[in-house]
């Protein structure tokens, strides 16, 4: 994910740099606040394109309790990039070559869909989660400036380190137990059982078919 992590950052770097992503924030804040969210929800929302944790992980930056309740809580509903892969497999198997273009649309209704499902989740959540502080969003716009490109290269691999040391273990952790969970256990000798007979007694094969 390093990779699309970095140019995500490099993106919102420029944006940054420019005086743009301020006004971005500032603009998209009133359609947000019908959500139960704001300004500063705009930037943890876009970054769940690329990955769910860091998302949630920027999130905490919100000062509003409500705001950041529902933020990291809709954020896992944004089509990250691991998710990508998932959903050309299944329309692959839905539609193979048969119908490219329908495959393009679903794949379009998945990716957009997203973003509906959330702002439906987020209303929903605004009955839910209350707040007598409120929130208000209260920032100085930037000028606009030409941006610095060696500047935004070394913040954007400043921030995918950070993302490797401090989302890396928990994404390593989770993978390591799902390939446990998917491979073990296996009652057979070993070299006798297929990939697919592996799977359908493994320890994730039972809590689904639960």
């Amino acid at each position: 994910f390093i990779p699309q992590i970095f140019i995500l950052f490099v993106g919102i770097g420029l944006f940054e740099a420019t005086g743009y992503l301020a006004r971005v924030a500032a603009l998209i804040d009133k359609p947000l606040s019908m959500l139960g969210l704001g300004g500063r929800s705009f930037v943890p929302l876009l970054s769940g394109f690329a990955c769910s944790i860091p998302a949630i992980m920027a999130a905490r930056n919100i000062t509003s309790r409500r705001e950041k309740l529902i933020a990291q809580s809709v954020i896992p509903f944004m089509t990250c990039s691991a998710r990508l892969p998932v959903y050309a497999l299944l329309i692959g198997f839905l539609y193979g070559d048969s119908n490219p273009f329908m495959a393009g649309f679903v794949m379009a209704i998945m990716y957009f869909g997203s973003i509906l499902v959330g702002a439906v989740a987020a209303k929903i959540l605004t009955r839910f989660v209350q707040d007598t502080t409120g929130s208000r969003l209260m920032m100085e716009l930037p000028l606009y400036r030409r941006p610095k490109f060696f500047n935004i290269i070394r913040q954007s691999i400043d921030k995918a380190k950070n993302f490797v040391f401090k989302a890396g273990p928990i994404i390593l952790t989770l993978a390591l137990v799902l390939w446990f969970a998917s491979n073990f256990p296996r009652n057979g000798a070993e070299g006798e059982l297929t990939e697919s007979q592996i799977a359908s007694q493994s320890y994730a094969a039972r809590v689904g078919q639960f």
